[in-house]
């Protein structure tokens, strides 16, 4: 039987130490912290209630369900504030400008607009913030200016999804703004 020679001596050294590792980098560098007037720095109170739209602030976000609102504000009391979405319609300060171009928007008047409504509406069930502030013919052109960058580049992509035609996004690199440009 074969004896397993047993070593004698110094110890074994102890592994090299590893080298420490950089601190973290951040993978993404291009993130902007936007200064947005109709942000607030601090959250809502939960069950807090759009005074001008009726939308309630839960869970960190703003919903629209009544049901929701009667069972909060009978819990928590009501907390009248106005939602930034509302303060951007008053105030009139576009998150999205959509411009129609060409002859084809105004043989299609009430299509367009229905679609922009229907668009606007289904947005603002799923961000009650997303709304029309205007709809305006100005010149050769159709105007409609939103309260978020979102819900202008949604009423780009159903314009085009419905009319096809030729469509342009434009995003300002200095604020949360884009400006769509559709054509037929």
């Amino acid at each position: 039987m074969a004896r397993i020679p047993r070593v004698t001596g110094r110890p074994a050294a102890p592994p090299p130490p590893r080298p420490s590792s950089p601190a973290p980098t951040p993978i993404r560098r291009d993130i902007q912290d936007w200064d947005d007037p109709y942000r607030e720095e601090e959250h809502y109170e939960n069950g807090a209630v759009c005074r001008l739209c009726g939308a309630v602030y839960h869970e960190g976000r703003w919903v629209l369900d009544e049901d929701l609102r009667q069972q909060l504000t009978a819990a928590l009391g009501e907390h009248p504030v106005v939602c930034a979405g509302c303060q951007k319609q008053t105030g009139r300060d576009p998150g999205g400008v959509v411009t129609l171009v060409g002859p084809f928007w105004r043989q299609h008047w009430h299509e367009i607009i229905g679609l922009i409504r229907n668009e606007a509406a289904q947005a603002r069930q799923e961000n009650p913030t997303s709304h029309l502030i205007d709809i305006r013919e100005r010149d050769d052109t159709l105007e409609v200016t939103t309260t978020n960058e979102f819900l202008g580049r949604r009423l780009g992509e159903a314009l085009h999804n419905a009319y096809k035609g030729d469509v342009e996004y434009t995003f300002s690199r200095d604020n949360k703004l884009v400006r769509v440009r559709w054509q037929r």
